[in-house]
């Protein structure tokens, strides 16, 4: 018979399992099948995606453990999905910033200097180290034993008896989160400067019989081209570019929610059952990206929309396998 909080969490890590599976599929299919999603900020999002689903699928081997099942076939399982974990949700905080430095360099730098520092090699070489590294520093703990992969006080399969293991990522996260305030604050500070330039240019027009062509420089989420503002439909480019960062801001508000206490636990706590509740806020963060770029974000928001009504057709700029999918039909 399970104690009162393994049942507790092994309710949370089945939704969170079902949630964080389910929803990342839908943003990635998502992807796939919009060509106006096509672009270098999404495919880091594709990546987080892929990391979330791994990271949910290792939630399962929670909920068996939580339900008392100790074979032998188990423990070793309990043994290998510890690391895998750790791996993943490290990932995801790597590339949780990498979107962040992807977002400031599109909207405050030149186009030519988004091209060289987002390359398709240096994408490629980013998302790599974003799981090479964490993988590599586990691998080295566990080979230096400096912590122990297991079952962790009969609760959850993970890291333990490691106090410097657990010092590292909390303060890994914290500076993570700490790089990606400053990044989102650089990036409200450029488009606060863009929109005063806008109301000036507006309120010059209704005094001059022509306005001549300003340099407010606009970037769109949907392309990573520059365009130029200088009339007010125009300028509503840049009013979508600072609802998609509100958002991801919003998106960086969940994530922190996720990670201060999992990285206060490591930091100042050993016990494993609130490791436990903390390591569960920590998996939320899986289930938040589907959730808040379903809702906020406008172009996911579409093809959202068309893929729960199953009217594909009316996806704004399909893919190409699906628009001859769509000519066949």
């Amino acid at each position: 018979m399970m104690e009162g909080h393994n049942i507790v969490l092994a309710v949370v890590f089945s939704i969170l399992a079902a949630l964080g599976i389910s929803g990342n599929t839908f943003l990635i299919t998502a992807v796939f099948l919009s060509m106006k999603l096509r672009n270098v900020t999404n495919a880091f999002v594709v990546i987080l995606g892929v990391s979330d689903i791994i990271n949910s699928s290792t939630l399962i081997v929670q909920v068996i453990a939580l339900a008392g099942l100790r074979s032998d076939a188990f423990m070793i399982t309990c043994i290998v999905v510890g690391p895998i974990a750790i791996t993943v949700l490290g990932a995801s905080s790597i590339i949780m910033t990498l979107i962040a430095f992807c977002r400031f360099v599109l909207i405050t730098k030149q186009p030519h200097t988004f091209r060289r520092i987002f390359s398709k090699r240096n994408v490629i070489l980013m998302v790599s180290v974003s799981f090479i590294l964490p993988l590599v520093l586990t691998l080295l703990f566990l080979f230096f034993d400096l912590a122990t992969a297991g079952l962790n006080e009969d609760t959850i399969c993970t890291f333990y008896n490691s106090p410097v293991f657990n010092t590292a990522c909390g303060c890994v996260i914290l500076v993570l989160l700490l790089i990606v305030c400053v990044l989102y604050g650089k990036i409200f500070l450029f488009l606060r400067r863009h929109f005063r330039q806008l109301r000036s240019l507006s309120v010059r027009s209704h005094s001059t019989v022509q306005l001549r062509e300003t340099t407010v420089r606009v970037k769109s989420e949907t392309g990573d081209l520059p365009r130029v503002a200088a009339t007010p439909a125009q300028g509503r480019n840049l009013e979508l570019e600072s609802k998609i960062t509100k958002n991801m801001v919003l998106v960086l508000v969940a994530f922190a929610v996720c990670f201060v206490p999992m990285s206060v636990t490591l930091l100042f706590s050993d016990s494993a059952l609130l490791g436990a509740y903390c390591f569960a806020i920590f998996n939320l963060s899986s289930c938040l990206n589907p959730l808040l770029f379903g809702w906020k974000h406008p172009v996911f928001r579409q093809v959202f929309r068309c893929m729960f009504r199953r009217k594909l057709e009316d996806i704004e700029e399909p893919a190409t396998w699906l628009r001859k999918i769509q000519q066949r039909s």
